[in-house]
């Protein structure tokens, strides 16, 4: 996180944001994953199954980094991570790829 510029209480939130989501599909909550639906980011399986907060996660950085209209992006990305995404833009603007990479560095070093 740190050396995205982020700091990892504020990514907490944010997966926080992304499980209560989940928890909301996973109870047929109404409304539950319409902000991640209005990205293209579907919250279940083609089987019908939750999919993980890491899936979801790095499939909605993908789809906010093809958002062509910051304004909308940045509206999107607050919508789903909360007060927390200005924290969060710079590892974010990563991209999926950025994270995965982070994510394995974290791995290779014992930090996981």
């Amino acid at each position: 996180m740190e050396r995205s510029g982020a700091d990892v209480e504020d990514f907490k939130k944010g997966i926080i944001n992304i499980n209560k989501e989940l928890d909301g599909v996973r109870s047929g909550t109404e409304g539950a994953g319409e902000k991640f639906e209005a990205l293209g980011v579907s919250l279940t399986n083609a089987d019908g199954t939750i999919r993980s907060a890491e899936d979801v996660l790095l499939s909605t950085i993908d789809a906010l980094a093809s958002m062509e209209d910051e304004t909308a992006r940045n509206a999107a990305a607050n919508d789903i991570f909360g007060r927390s995404y200005t924290e969060l833009a710079p590892l974010l603007n990563s991209g999926a790829d950025g994270i995965k990479d982070l994510m394995q560095e974290a791995e290779d070093y014992g930090m996981v």
